[in-house]
């Protein structure tokens, strides 16, 4: 598996959603690369920061924030 690869897989990891030997080989590569721990850490924090952003209706998302969140995953998605 690949850092690319855990890119892939993250939110099904995350959900406990992947085959035991996909979750296996997921597991061996975060054993090994500390860049993916720390990418998996950051991605866990932005979920549970997300989750607590929904619980609070009066919080407003700037525009320019979403458009930054948005143009950083198409630059992920092509590889930029």
């Amino acid at each position: 598996m690949t850092c690319r690869d855990v890119t892939d897989f993250l939110d099904a990891f995350v959900a406990d959603d992947l085959a035991p030997d996909v979750r296996g080989t997921f597991e061996r590569h975060l054993s090994a690369c500390v860049d993916c721990r720390h990418f998996l850490q950051q991605y866990q924090q932005t979920v549970a920061a997300g989750i607590c952003a929904c619980e609070n209706e009066t919080v407003v998302i700037p525009e320019d924030l979403v458009r930054a969140i948005l143009a950083a995953i198409k630059d992920v998605e092509i590889g930029n």
